[in-house]
């Protein structure tokens, strides 16, 4: 599966292809678009600062290990089922 067709934000009638984070190559600068995850999810994600909008840096891909993530000035590990949730631009 490609991941240019799996996600696309629609907002502002402009087409732009996103993905979870979880396709992300490690190195690799991308901008937090959406969470799709219940409410609980939502509020714990954002209380780490991870809000649509802000720019992370994957650092790890998570095989076999946590995503690592550069947010803002600090990093994150993140679970594969949480990172799947957070789609990216």
């Amino acid at each position: 599966m490609e991941a240019n067709n799996l996600y696309r934000n629609y907002s502002n009638n402009e087409t732009k292809e996103c993905m979870p984070l979880t396709m992300a190559l490690p190195g690799k600068a991308v901008t937090l678009v959406s969470i799709n995850g219940g409410r609980g999810v939502k509020m714990r994600l954002y209380s780490m600062g991870l809000t649509p909008g802000v720019p992370l840096k994957v650092l790890n891909s998570g095989a076999p290990g946590p995503f690592l993530v550069a947010v803002r000035d600090f990093k994150i590990a993140l679970g594969y089922g949480m990172a799947k949730k957070i789609i990216v631009r």
